[in-house]
């Protein structure tokens, strides 16, 4: 039993890392893909927002076949999916096929994100200690080595699609190799239950703190560089230390949250924190100098990097609820957070200065805090 555990570990881990390579590798091709269409930037953030569209839409959907063909299944079938998928905004030829295709990329994205996650709480279940953190910890893993293999592809030349076109080949080839491996469907198809209901309190509340919590992450993405430079006076290499720093402390903590969170349990995790992301974005801001306010952003990734996994996790063993519905509710509730987030703080940026608006990240981690202490 536990060669077979550890088998399948292993696969699902490749699973997440393919699926988190394809988003970065997406993100490194940007700038290329926006002098080769010579897009506006508010035509760019249209299809940004086209592919966020695309995932909050695809979660309901894979929640319902994840229920009733199993995660197993959909797991394979979604990250093949996403592999076919995820070069076609690179490769656009116009600016209205590359909406069509960040959507169809949103969408593929969001449905890895469900039946992978449900999963992913199926294993942690038959294991009985926590692991979403460190299927999530792959994830992040996969985003570096997509971001820094986007990059050397886009410097080598073949920032035209070609160099993502054979990434996804090779993506295909890694999930045809997990799929033996990955865990059957723990559920059979006869007793999940009714897919769409009407959510729990103690779903409601898990989908409340993973929207809140989520807020300070999607912020803290596209905001972090602007503080270092505007505002501490960074240089542009030293304005993207802060999200270097806090990308890296992600990835570090979940590969080593498992032990904390079976020891203090879930709530105290969020709860914490959240209370570190506070702590982290009032370091950020008031910091005199830009080498400090990165390392406040480092506290955040710290902060920020259980909440999303043990928050899935939670609503996968809600009980009353399909797993997979559960996954979907937390983590599309997560996504519109993060969609809303950057946007809010620029609009309080532009009337209030930019240290008031990331400065509003604090008090939302401190709800998002405040919201886990005292949840159902």
């Amino acid at each position: 039993m536990a060669h077979t555990l550890t088998r399948s570990r292993l696969a699902l881990c490749s699973i997440f890392f393919a699926w988190g390579c394809s988003y970065a590798m997406w993100g490194a091709h940007i700038p290329t893909l926006q002098a080769r269409l010579s897009i506006e930037p508010a035509a760019l953030g249209l299809a940004l927002l086209a592919f966020g569209l695309g995932c909050v839409v695809a979660q309901p959907v894979m929640a319902f076949f994840v229920a009733r063909h199993g995660s197993r299944f959909c797991t394979v079938v979604g990250s093949l999916i996403n592999a076919i998928i995820f070069p076609t905004p690179i490769l656009a030829p116009s600016v209205p096929l590359l909406f069509l295709a960040t959507f169809a990329f949103g969408f593929s994205a969001s449905l890895t994100f469900v039946a992978a996650n449900t999963q992913a709480t199926e294993f942690e279940i038959i294991r009985g200690r926590p692991t979403m953190s460190f299927f999530h910890g792959f994830f992040s893993l996969g985003a570096l080595a997509g971001s820094a293999a986007g990059g050397a592809l886009v410097t080598a030349g073949l920032g035209d699609g070609s160099g993502a076109v054979s990434a996804a080949a090779l993506m295909i080839v890694v999930t045809l190799i997990a799929t033996p491996y990955l865990l059957p469907s723990r559920q059979p198809k006869a007793t999940v239950g009714p897919v769409f209901a009407l959510p729990s309190r103690a779903l409601i509340d898990l989908a409340a703190i993973a929207f809140l919590c989520n807020m300070v992450e999607g912020a803290v993405i596209d905001w972090s560089a602007l503080l270092l430079a505007l505002d501490k006076g960074a240089s542009s290499g030293g304005a993207a230390l802060g999200l270097t720093m806090y990308t890296a402390a992600m990835a570090a903590t979940r590969f080593y949250s498992g032990p904390i969170v079976y020891r203090i349990g879930d709530r105290k995790v969020v709860t914490l924190g959240a209370l570190l992301m506070a702590l982290g974005v009032s370091i950020a801001v008031f910091a005199p100098l830009p080498l400090l306010s990165a390392v406040g952003f480092g506290v955040v990734g710290i902060g920020a990097a259980n909440n999303v996994p043990v928050l899935v996790s939670a609503g996968g063993r809600t009980p009353g609820v399909v797993a997979s519905v559960g996954v979907a509710a937390v983590g599309t509730s997560a996504l519109v957070g993060f969609l809303i987030a950057p946007p809010l703080i620029g609009f309080v940026a532009n009337f209030a200065g930019l240290r008031a608006g990331v400065g509003l990240l604090a008090a939302i981690a401190l709800a998002g805090a405040a919201a886990s202490a005292f949840r159902q």
